[in-house]
């Protein structure tokens, strides 16, 4: 039973815009678990780099995977700039980088291999 000397409580304000349904408001951004800081799995793009750039060392599949993955990272360093909480930035260049030496390890391999003795 409230007294009259208390105070009335302020109204609840829903967040998001005036008119807009509890429902359909947007979810507030959560903080990141150990696991999202490790792996980036809000930026595809840089992960699908990295991975693609360690597998590109593997024979045969190597070259478009390497190739992959450089595009891959291309994208994920854009991704990362357009929104920093995507986090990918490392597994980004980490597979650029893997994606140049193995396109130039499998250049090289090939130059030696086809080398006339």
């Amino acid at each position: 039973m409230r007294q009259d000397h208390e105070p009335e409580p302020p109204p609840v304000q829903p967040t998001g815009t005036p008119g807009q349904q509890p429902w359909m408001q947007q979810p507030q951004p959560q903080e990141d678990g150990v696991l999202q800081r490790v792996v980036p799995t809000r930026n595809g793009a840089a992960l699908a780099a990295y991975y693609c750039g360690v597998f590109s060392l593997a024979c045969f599949i190597g070259i478009l995977l390497a190739l992959i993955a450089i595009i891959a990272g291309i994208k994920g360093i854009q991704t990362h700039n357009q929104d920093p909480t995507r986090r990918g930035l490392f597994h980004a260049i980490a597979g650029i980088v893997l994606g140049c030496l193995s396109l130039i390890a499998h250049a090289v391999a090939i130059y030696v291999i086809s080398r006339p003795t």
